[in-house]
């Protein structure tokens, strides 16, 4: 039986060992010790590389002590307050050497840690973290990142989490300063790299690392002008088109995110003109129509597109009633299929913002459609017995009460800024739809078709729209729209006025007792 003196070598050794481990207090003088260790380490590893470079055994455990002080290392990222010390002590610097290391794992860890220190709650958990990023930026790490994406694996788990921390380094750089996103654009490595990534039929897997890669490239071209324009003018953007149809139609998988980013992408590039051309030329209308029988949230995002897509675009207007987008607009205007057993499949939020993107499309065509065009346009509103005049007075009297509360809401504001803000918001929450819905009335009022005055007579007589009310909904969309005077959206609005408050006068003299 072993006597109490006695002890076990190992146990002996592991106690020794343990002795030797300094506990690192957490505070300046903790950042300064851990990157003193793992600069020691790194230099380590790096003359043991260079010494035995035939001969990876000799400096293999010099590696394994190397990414175990890295492990150490990331205990930083848990301290936000002492994120200016790790600056201060060359932390960045370091990782910057260490990021050319050759074998990738190390350079994994490195990318790991940067990605944790520059997320958003850390920056924003001290006034003067920012200065994290400014150093990122200004030591020019963004461009060192883009570098160790061409060295990674996407075939290997291990690259591919490395790939996804990149990625969201990048974004969070970018979130703290949106003008990277010009820089980001100018890197033709990282664009190439991006749009390889997420159009290639070969990467069919949908992972963190590719949903974070579309998410990046939304960022980009959302926030950079001149990236905007050269996908709205060049073949990448068909790429984008055919991976859409792709993981919408389910033909690969796909997630909702992912789905959002791909559709904002396109919008961004449909607001210059040079972009719905180069959609219209790609089928872009026809893709959205066919879409929209994917399910009622792509349906939303395809309605989106083509809402930027038909907006102040005649020609895109005249290509949607040709290819036959009119039934597929005028069912989601009359709200079929968004119930099933008497439940509605959305929450009120979703179908709201549907409404508006229908009227909106009516608009459109209504305004710049001619001749047989308008006239199909015309004819939905006069079949089934003047139904969509129906749904039209419905939408108003549900509607209306968004532009009320907006009056309410600024009649006791003088700020102009204030109002304005006011303005905006309550665009968002129904006052927007009203202001559509009431030019909308007003173009109908104006085409003097027999069959659908008398509908909208009827509606105005039992007091389902006010003609007041319509005036003023057309009055604050007259007042916000860009369109200046001259142009053909300022002079239809002026002549629908004019008419309408002739209309509302005559009405209010022969309303008056003789």
């Amino acid at each position: 039986m072993e006597s109490p003196e006695e002890k076990d070598p190992e146990i002996t050794h592991l106690i020794d060992e343990a002795e030797k481990v300094k506990v690192i207090q957490m505070n300046d003088e903790g950042v300064k010790q851990l990157l003193a260790n793992l600069t020691q380490k790194y230099k380590r590893n790096m003359d043991l590389r260079l010494k035995f470079q035939a001969n990876p055994e000799k400096f293999a455990e010099s590696e394994a002590d190397l990414n175990a002080e890295l492990k150490n290392t990331q205990m930083v990222t848990a301290y936000p307050d002492l994120l200016l010390s790790f600056v201060g002590y060359r932390g960045v610097d370091l990782f910057m050497d260490i990021l050319g290391h050759e074998n990738t794992d190390i350079v994994i860890g490195v990318v790991s840690i940067l990605k944790e220190l520059s997320e958003g709650d850390i920056i924003l958990a001290a006034k003067d973290n920012i200065q994290f990023i400014e150093y990122l930026i200004s030591k020019e790490v963004p461009k060192l990142l883009i570098d160790t994406l061409e060295r990674l694996d996407l075939k290997r788990d291990e690259d591919l989490e490395g790939v996804y921390n990149v990625l969201c380094t990048l974004e969070n750089i970018a979130d703290c300063k949106p003008e990277m996103c010009d820089y980001y654009f100018t890197q033709d490595k990282l664009m190439a790299w991006l749009f390889k990534y997420i159009t290639s039929e070969d990467e069919r897997e949908l992972n963190d690392a590719k949903i974070c890669s579309c998410e990046v490239l939304s960022i980009i071209i959302e926030h950079s002008k001149d990236a905007k324009e050269s996908l709205g003018q060049s073949k990448s953007l068909l790429e984008i088109l055919k991976e859409v149809h792709r993981r919408c139609t389910g033909e690969y998988e796909s997630s909702e995110e992912y789905i959002n980013d791909l559709f904002n992408i396109i919008c961004c590039c449909l607001l210059s003109n040079e972009g719905k051309e180069t959609f219209r030329k790609y089928e872009g209308i026809e893709l959205m129509l066919k879409l929209m029988k994917c399910g009622l949230k792509v349906r939303r995002c395809a309605l989106k597109v083509l809402d930027f897509a038909l907006s102040n675009t005649p020609v895109s207007c005249k290509e949607f009633v040709n290819v036959l987008g009119l039934p597929f607009l005028f069912a989601i205007f009359m709200k079929r299929g968004y119930r099933r057993s008497g439940k509605l499949r959305v929450s009120e939020a979703e179908l709201r913002k549907d409404e508006e993107y229908a009227v909106s499309l009516v608009w459109y065509l209504l305004k710049y459609c001619k001749g047989v065009d308008h006239d199909r346009v015309i004819y939905k509103f006069k079949e089934n017995s003047c139904d969509k005049v129906q749904r039209l007075a419905d939408m108003y009297e549900e509607y209306v009460d968004a532009y009320n509360k907006y009056v309410d809401i600024v009649s006791g504001v003088e700020d102009e800024k204030e109002r304005e803000s006011i303005y905006i918001e309550e665009t968002n929450n129904g006052l927007y739809t009203f202001q559509v819905i009431s030019v909308v009335i007003g173009m109908l009022l104006l085409e003097k078709d027999p069959q659908i005055l008398e509908a909208l007579s009827d509606h105005i007589a039992n007091k389902k729209i006010r003609l007041d009310g319509v005036i003023k909904g057309i009055k604050e969309y007259l007042a916000h729209t860009e369109n200046k005077e001259g142009s053909r959206e300022y002079e239809i609005l002026k002549e629908m006025l004019e008419t309408l408050e002739k209309d509302l006068s005559k009405k209010k003299t022969e309303s008056v007792p003789g």
